[in-house]
């Protein structure tokens, strides 16, 4: 049993043959900080990307679980870029 969790949905429909996953790129971007005006916080962010990393764990095992590469992309805007 997956736990609740709003990423909860997504994941289910990852789909990916475990030889894939560790080869793969999850791109996460929460729908609520679309256009909001402040970002997540970084705990939110730090949290989300474990929950992700430990259902992949459990879904596909160790090993992908440490290759794939999850990035977060939300909130992003030009204060937040470096020049």
């Amino acid at each position: 049993m997956i736990p609740e969790h709003p990423e909860t949905p997504q994941l289910q429909n990852y789909g990916r043959q475990p030889e894939q996953v560790g080869c793969s790129v999850v791109v996460y971007e929460p729908e609520w900080t679309i256009g909001a005006p402040e970002p997540a916080s970084s705990e939110y962010i730090s949290s989300t990307c474990t929950f992700i990393r430990e259902w992949i764990e459990r879904e596909y095992g160790q090993e992908p679980a440490r290759a794939v590469r999850i990035i977060y992309g939300g909130g992003v805007s030009s204060e937040c870029l470096w020049t």
